[in-house]
């Protein structure tokens, strides 16, 4: 039973290529192969007119990351926190990671960020100023990691 997700094996067929070409120019990987700017129009195109979207479920599978950060703020009125918020945006989006803030003065949702970080939904999270890595390392100024802290796998 179709999902309604347009695959990228769609885009290939309209575009009149492989999944692989596909797969290439919606990644940014033309550098690494040569791909004409026409097929990679077409290929763009294509994916535009079909309403295209990447799986990022799937690519987090394939890619072994989730490309997110979680940042765990206790408050975001103190501009102490509010500096780090910025800093760390910056950061992860020049490293194409997307950085999500999590507010802990709830009850569990400390907790919950630690299980998205052993469950592989979250590459490292901060905590005022410290980095908890889960499988590869990530990249942040030092400004922000101070001491990089291993989290250990239960």
């Amino acid at each position: 039973m179709k999902s309604g997700r347009v695959t990228i094996t769609e885009v290939a067929k309209a575009a009149g290529v492989s999944t692989a070409t596909v797969s290439i120019v919606l990644n940014g990987r033309t550098h690494a192969v040569a791909i004409s700017e026409a097929t990679q129009a077409t290929v763009i195109a294509a994916a535009q007119r079909l309403g295209y979207t990447p799986n990022y479920a799937a690519r987090a599978l394939r890619r072994q990351r989730s490309g997110v950060i979680n940042l765990l703020i206790s408050t975001l009125i103190n501009p102490y926190f509010t500096e780090i918020t910025a800093a760390a945006h910056k950061a992860a989006e020049a490293r194409d990671y997307q950085l999500n803030i999590v507010d802990v003065s709830q009850a569990g949702t400390k907790s919950r960020a630690l299980e998205q970080l052993r469950g592989g939904g979250a590459d490292g999270l901060s905590r005022d100023g410290l980095l908890l890595r889960r499988r590869r390392p990530v990249h942040a100024p030092a400004a922000l990691t101070q001491a990089p802290v291993k989290l250990a796998r239960p």
